[in-house]
């Protein structure tokens, strides 16, 4: 028979149990209450048991204590990156044109209960189909040539100011774009070639008859410069020979009153009554110049005599 005590035991037992397994379901519960978001995410709650979003806040990175049953829809915080190739679109005449771009979107915090709503997280699809029909609306605008090769940068921006109103009006903000590449159809392409190569020659042809022209020119320039060389050479030997004719006058001048005034102070010296006195002095003494035909007969002072001198 069983005694009270051993009742005892066992109900204690029991409940001991009972209590260990109640304690490790609350910690398992509580440990589940809380979520976590990254350091480049953001995110609204959800609760799974009820199938409802809480829609009064946005999370930004961390950890948080939600409640049992809820968990965390996760969104990126950086910039998105959308790459389309080989997109086909149709020009304004009736040619198709091949288009291979990138996009860099962001999604606005702001609003993102609002995109949950809409587009849950299926976003990128639906950015993408925007982004493709964006382009098809822009490139129809324009002709094929010769819009897609001389007006690149404006049909670019068009295009880039189209898919920011795009992504602006659905709850994401426009990083950047570009516009890597358009391919055109091989004839268009061949058509374009030869356009160009005509081009590049009709001004090939236009610098060449520039060049021409310029060195005809610069003959005519080199012709009259050596005519005026000539002309300048002419003048200055013509002056350099009238400045050596002066020179030289002014020379003889300069010589001849020296010897003059030298001849006249001889005279006034010697006393000499007349020129012709004085050109006798000068015979004897050799002032004359050079005596051509010499003899070895000396003549002294003493030989002539007073009265010729004097005579």
């Amino acid at each position: 028979m069983v005694n009270a005590f051993d009742k005892f035991v066992v109900w204690s037992q029991n409940h001991f149990k009972a209590l260990c397994v109640l304690y490790l379901v609350s910690v398992i519960l509580f440990s589940s209450s809380f979520s976590s978001l990254g350091p480049l995410e953001m995110g609204i709650a959800r609760n799974n048991i009820a199938s409802s979003v809480d829609k009064t806040m946005v999370y930004m990175g961390g950890r948080y204590f939600l409640g049992i049953g809820k968990e965390f829809v996760k969104y990126p915080t950086t910039s998105q990156n959308l790459e389309m190739s080989n997109v086909m679109a149709a020009t304004s005449d009736k040619q198709f044109v091949y288009l291979d771009l990138a996009i860099q979107y962001r999604l606005e915090p702001n609003s993102l209960i609002d995109l949950f709503t809409e587009r849950q997280q299926a976003y990128d699809s639906f950015y993408r189909r925007e982004a493709e029909q964006a382009l098809k609306d822009v490139c129809v605008q324009w002709q094929t040539i010769p819009d897609f090769y001389f007006k690149r940068v404006e049909i670019s921006l068009q295009m880039e100011n189209s898919i920011r109103a795009i992504l602006e009006a659905n709850h994401a903000k426009l990083v950047a774009f570009q516009l890597r590449g358009i391919k055109l159809q091989p004839a268009t392409e061949t058509k374009i070639i030869e356009t160009l190569v005509a081009e590049q020659e009709e001004i090939t042809e236009g610098i060449i008859q520039t060049t021409t022209v310029v060195r005809a020119k610069k003959e005519q320039f080199k012709t009259a410069a050596e005519a005026e060389v000539k002309v300048i050479n002419s003048e200055a030997n013509a002056e350099g020979i009238e400045i050596r004719s002066k020179s030289e006058a002014k020379a003889f001048q300069l010589v001849t009153d020296a010897q003059s005034s030298k001849l006249s102070k001889l005279e006034e010296t010697l006393a000499l009554a007349s020129p012709q006195k004085l050109l006798t002095y000068l015979w004897y003494t050799g002032l004359a110049g050079p005596v051509k035909d010499k003899t070895n007969v000396k003549i002294g002072v003493d030989s002539i005599s007073q009265s010729k001198l004097t005579s």
